[in-house]
């Protein structure tokens, strides 16, 4: 007896295998071209489905569930035991007596055994601190003074940001882009860009560039018979459409129309192919490569769902090629250029090295890229750079620091909270210390905090620049924690509060001018083309929090940079998404009241880059807001 089963890739896959009958190939391998194979399993002489085990197999299946259930309290015991084992050695550990003698510290306690040496050598890199213990127990407990504006922002419009779009809906994004499809557009044929949109995607800096091996896929480009069929084609194109980058020919009604085109073939690729083991990497890239058009044109629904499908198939992948950080020219080829872009493609997607984002919670990597030989020297350069600011993101006392920054950023205006005074001071030290250990090719002068306008101005090397740039963006966002908190402590000395945020504002204005000037250098340079909104955008958040501090002078300097800032702002987004006053969407959302609210594509419908608007919008409305308000402070006072 037979019965009509599923081919072996739609079962695989739990799709519907569409078959007229049995010795046919189904609908789904016919349109795929691919050989379509059913697999049998005979039972004394009677063919069953596989399904028929499936009772045995939920059996062995909760018996493996339980297995691992055991396994987890049996670590959990084991870990509970080992914390109190440590505890007993703790308290069990002796005392030590140190005397200072002619400006050295000496032991004065009797070491009986190696094993009391060893204990002593523990004890003295635990607790000896450069500051010995002037202020190891100490900490300042800030409390929020002044909110950021793109967090007050964001708080108003995650309202209707994360709202998910009906694909039927005249709001939806695919719909209002048929808008933008007018006129000379429509007549065009998308598929003689290609090659030019893949020349562009290549030519400069951007932020996703580097997670493909250019030399390997211009070598697989030229083989294809169509690329409008290759997904990794199509979402190149997607990408590269899109681009704000200075070299797209594209004005912007011309790349909404012409993304969404590509976007939709690459789409009907992914969704068929996305679940298919052979092609894992494949479909990470592909899903990489289309995230800036989703953002882009507000489809931020599908932007966290496809990111998080990426992030699991990079875990896979990870797990199937557990070697993938470890290449090297021991490697043959194209073992070592697949390792690479596994590895890229688990780090590079969800990191601005720039601005130091990460656009979402991923696990920690600190292994460095490997630099493929016969990649181009921009691509090079972008590695060299990440690899050494890695060395710093993932140094202690740099993230001690950055962590309770963050702490301090995120949290409500109610909440307290500690940070200790010596990783405050150790900031500092510790990027120089980092600094000095830079290769000379990539340091733009001797110290980071002594840098000048003029040194930028005569710079060229854009590793040196993009260096520099990190170190300032990374300043701005500690210090500008530290400048709108105050204390609370009631035993603390007020003026350590005070040295604190005093050397908060001076190393907050510096970074803001070399921040600034680092972004002009950059867009002189014609193969650069990282977004200068983004550091804008920070800059202008911290200039914000400044003008609001209780000194007239420092309120008056950021004003005036607040002033050059926003003409920069507006200078870098296009004309025709220069939201006004008058029609801000975002005015709107200030004002109303709590509930739903229209969709983020809704509001911002009449512009082809809804993202562009949204952020000029946003940014826009909200110093107008806090300028007038701190203005009818001043005059009340």
């Amino acid at each position: 007896m037979t019965k009509k089963i599923p081919c072996q890739y739609c079962r695989q896959r739990r799709r519907k295998c569409e078959k007229v009958n049995q010795n046919e190939a189904c609908q789904r391998c016919l349109k795929a071209n691919r050989k379509c194979t059913t697999q049998y399993i005979y039972v004394q002489d009677e063919l069953l489905l596989p399904d028929d085990q499936e009772e045995d197999v939920i059996e062995h299946s909760m018996e493996l569930y339980q297995q691992a259930r055991n396994l987890e309290k049996q670590i959990q015991a084991l870990e509970t035991s080992l914390s109190q084992e440590k505890a007993l050695v703790r308290n069990q550990e002796p005392q030590w007596d140190l005397q200072l003698v002619n400006g050295e510290l000496r032991l004065a306690t009797e070491i009986r055994s190696l094993e009391e040496l060893m204990l002593y050598g523990k004890s003295a890199i635990r607790y000896l601190s450069p500051f010995g213990n002037t202020f190891r127990a100490k900490t300042i407990v800030f409390q929020r003074m002044h909110t950021s504006l793109v967090r007050s922002a964001m708080q108003i419009i995650t309202r209707s940001l994360h709202q998910s779009d009906d694909p039927k809906s005249t709001s939806s994004p695919k719909a209002i882009s048929k808008r933008f499809s007018t006129g000379v557009t429509a007549f065009w044929e998308p598929q003689f860009f290609i090659e030019r949109l893949i020349a562009n995607f290549f030519s400069c800096f951007n932020d996703i560039v580097s997670i493909l091996h250019e030399p390997s896929f211009m070598e697989h480009f030229h083989t294809l018979p169509d690329p409008m069929q290759d997904p990794v084609v199509l979402a190149i194109c997607t990408c590269s459409a899109i681009s704000t980058c200075k070299h797209n020919f594209f004005n912007s009604h011309e790349k909404r129309y012409f993304s969404e085109y590509f976007y939709d073939l690459t789409m009907e690729k992914l969704v068929d192919m996305f679940d298919d083991p052979a092609k894992a990497l494949e479909s990470v890239l592909v899903i990489h490569l289309l995230i800036p058009f989703m953002v882009t044109t507000s489809r931020v629904a599908e932007s966290f769902k496809w990111s998080s499908m990426a992030m699991v198939l990079c875990d896979s992948l990870q797990k199937e090629y557990p070697d993938y950080a470890k290449g090297g020219p021991h490697l043959p080829r194209m073992t070592r250029i697949k390792y690479s872009i596994i590895h890229r493609n688990s780090v590079l997607p969800f990191r601005d090295f720039i601005t130091c984002d990460e656009r979402t919670l991923i696990k920690q990597h600190n292994i460095p890229i490997d630099i493929l030989p016969d990649e181009p020297e921009k691509t090079r350069n972008i590695f060299k750079v990440f690899n050494l600011i890695l060395s710093l993101s993932t140094h202690p006392a740099f993230v001690a620091v950055v962590t309770q920054a963050r702490q301090v950023s995120t949290s409500n205006d109610s909440a307290v909270i500690e940070m200790n005074l010596e990783d405050i001071i150790r900031y500092e030290e510790t990027i120089r210390t980092w600094w000095c250990s830079l290769p000379e090719e990539v340091k733009i002068c001797k110290d980071p905090f002594t840098l000048t306008k003029e040194i930028i101005e005569r710079e060229t090397n854009t590793c040196k620049i993009t260096m520099a740039s990190y170190v300032h963006v990374t300043t701005i966002k500690i210090q500008a924690c530290l400048i709108q908190t105050k204390s609370r402590n009631k035993g603390a000395p007020g003026d350590i509060c005070n040295i604190v945020s005093d050397k908060a504002v001076q190393l907050a204005l510096h970074s803001i001018d070399m921040c600034f000037h680092l972004m002009n250098q950059l867009e002189q340079i014609d193969s650069f083309c990282y977004s200068s909104t983004k550091i804008l955008v920070r800059c202008i958040d911290t200039l914000m929090i400044l003008l609001q501090v209780d000194d007239e002078r420092i309120a008056a300097m950021a004003q005036s940079r607040l002033n050059d800032h926003m003409l920069a702002l507006t200078k870098r987004v296009s004309p025709d998404h220069r939201v006004t006053t008058s029609a801000s969407p975002f005015s709107m959302l200030t004002v109303a009241p709590p509930g739903p609210t229209p969709s983020v594509t809704e509001l911002y419908k009449n512009y082809p880059l809804p993202r562009e608007a949204l952020i000029f919008d946003i940014v826009r409305t909200i110093v107008e807001q806090n300028t007038r308000n701190i203005d009818a402070l001043n005059a009340l006072s």
